[in-house]
């Protein structure tokens, strides 16, 4: 073999002994240069409205912030709170905690969240936001921002009520009364959408009769479920549910509704962004009214955290993502977008509304209603215990034949022993 066809061949590898040296060097550049991954868990991911909020604001967070990258997860709402509940036991907690706004006392409890009052005195939040934001205080310090809270809504199909000659129903009788004959199970219609099966809507569902008619399930300190006049309610609830779906979820009410199979239900401001995307045929027929009860509950709806056992730098990156949420550009975006009252006050315009005529309901509902929440800051410690021991006794309620004073007696036991209000 030739020195110069030896030395042609040194001088052909050069370049790929170079590379190869630094190799490790480059790889090293990489993995600094690599953006850090933001976990953002959320049962609103795919939810319609929501879903196109998410889509927006995270974009323009990543371009402000371009050393981040946010990781949006789907996690359907029935196993949410005990998806999070065991994430953060075993000390695995996602970086941008949303949680149902119910769900927060419950975390502060467990110490799982950073208080924000030092953040919050930077911003203009607290001077600029829903009275319902003292919902986020717990033991004195505010523990989230809340993103929204609302009053519930009556949906119904105009057309099916006038196919059946069915006026609109003023009170709790006349509604009973409609859906009876709004029924036809064998053609799969239905006159209401409740949730019948184990759900964490199931609570809501009953609260929204119970709260509905000017009654609480806590009263004077004391556990309230064994009083005649909320067991005559949850008897009216009962009766609903016998002209619902049986074995539905909440996600699977609403969609019959969007689709003209169910005549009627009581939900939040939420699903005005579904009934946008509803068939055409549809559409036209799908209305927005108050609950037809003399009050109209609601309460504070989700909410945004930082984990407390996150590093210092995710903290931060966090609390950016929180501001530009509360920012006035993305509150707008949220009341068009999800159809729902934002935390921040005064961004409904009156363009707004002519553009899109239902927020004013929306917001008439959410400016009266009373909060549905127990009225116990022990209870709302232990809410995922105490709502699903309430879920439990109305599913028994629409399975079984049991006496409704019956259950709802055992039911003021059972709590009574478990969590003392």
């Amino acid at each position: 073999m030739s020195k110069k066809f030896v030395f042609s061949i040194i001088v052909w590898l050069i370049p790929f002994l170079v590379f190869s040296g630094g190799s490790k060097e480059t790889e090293k550049a990489a993995e600094k240069a690599a953006k850090i991954e933001l976990e953002f868990p959320s049962w609103q991911a795919e939810e319609a409205g929501f879903a196109d909020f998410w889509r927006e604001v995270i974009p323009a967070f990543e371009t402000q912030n371009p050393q981040y990258k946010v990781k949006l997860v789907q996690i359907p709402f029935k196993d949410y709170n005990d998806m999070l509940t065991t994430r953060f036991a075993a000390g695995n907690p996602p970086t941008i905690l949303h949680l149902p706004a119910r769900n927060a006392a419950q975390f502060a409890a467990q110490k799982w969240v950073e208080p924000l009052d030092d953040r919050l005195k930077g911003t203009d939040i607290l001077a600029n936001w829903t009275p319902l934001q003292s919902s986020m205080k717990y033991e004195g310090k505010y523990i989230g921002v809340l993103l929204m809270g609302y009053g519930n809504l009556f949906f119904y199909n105009q057309k099916m009520f006038e196919d059946e000659r069915i006026p609109f129903p003023k009170n709790e009788r006349e509604l009973l009364e409609a859906v009876k004959k709004l029924t036809n199970e064998a053609k799969g219609v239905f006159g209401i959408g409740l949730t019948t099966t184990d759900h964490p809507n199931i609570y809501p569902d009953v609260t929204n009769i119970v709260y509905g008619l000017g009654l609480s399930f806590l009263k004077d300190g004391k556990y309230n479920f064994s009083d005649p006049a909320v067991v005559q309610a949850v008897e009216l609830y009962r009766e609903l549910a016998k002209y619902s779906p049986k074995g539905t979820t909440t996600e699977l009410k609403r969609q019959l509704f969007v689709d003209g199979k169910i005549a009627s239900m009581m939900d939040g401001p939420w699903v005005a962004a579904m009934i946008a995307k509803a068939p055409e045929s549809i559409r036209p027929h799908l209305k927005i009214s108050l609950l037809p009860f003399p009050k109209n509950p609601g309460n504070p709806s989700n909410s945004m955290h930082i984990p407390a056992s996150i590093s210092p730098e995710k903290k931060e990156a966090v609390w950016k993502f929180i501001t530009l949420i509360a920012s006035p550009h993305f509150q707008a975006r949220y009341t068009i977008l999800t159809r729902s009252p934002a935390g921040r006050a005064n961004v409904l315009t009156q363009e707004m509304v002519k553009q899109y005529p239902e927020l004013e309901v929306i917001n008439k509902a959410a400016s009266i209603a009373v909060n549905s929440w127990p009225e116990s800051q022990k209870v709302m410690a232990n809410y995922a215990l105490y709502s699903k021991t309430v879920a439990s006794a109305m599913i028994r309620l629409m399975l079984t034949n049991d006496p409704t004073k019956k259950v709802l007696e055992e039911l003021q036991s059972k709590l009574e022993k478990e969590i003392v209000p």
